[in-house]
């Protein structure tokens, strides 16, 4: 077997490996996120404000786990791009819920429906782009940003 093909399995194993232990971690980080949004919204707030304030008292602690655990770095100085990667998801998630909203009356329900694709989102966001930079990736993930904004305004209203 060719040394190029021996690197490509290993590589292959490795994120088969690093996407089940993001998995693990991020159901973890999931429950702690999604129960704090639940708890939000049965008390009375905006499902928009209780994702906020879920992604805010959760980033810390999922950059912490996700970090060391999932990537092995425990680099603090990549707080800022993991952050960029939490509004993604904050537009992302506001937006599908508003867009559920209309076939689904339980923002609750419209919460659980959009954790698996904005899981998988963010970890093609954190794979490449904070863990690992790409100016490609940074290119897109402005581009997605300042295409959705508007939408998200217009949605969230």
């Amino acid at each position: 077997m060719p040394v190029g093909n021996t690197n490509n399995i290993a590589t292959k194993i490795k994120s088969k490996k690093q996407f089940i232990a993001f998995l693990i971690v991020g159901s973890i980080n999931t429950i702690f996120g999604y129960g704090l949004f639940w708890v939000f919204v049965t008390l009375g707030l905006h499902y928009s404000l209780a994702i906020l304030i879920g992604s805010i008292l959760g980033v810390v602690f999922n950059f912490k786990t996700t970090g060391s655990i999932v990537f092995k770095n425990k680099d603090n100085s990549l707080i800022a791009k993991y952050l960029i990667v939490y509004a993604i998801q904050y537009i992302f998630n506001v937006g599908g819920i508003k867009l559920l909203s209309f076939i689904v009356k339980d923002s609750r329900i419209s919460g659980g429906i959009m954790i698996l694709p904005a899981a998988a989102i963010v970890y093609l966001m954190l794979k490449s782009f904070v863990f690992k930079s790409s100016l490609y990736v940074s290119i897109l993930l402005t581009t997605l940003i300042a295409t959705s904004l508007p939408l998200f305004i217009g949605l969230a209203t």
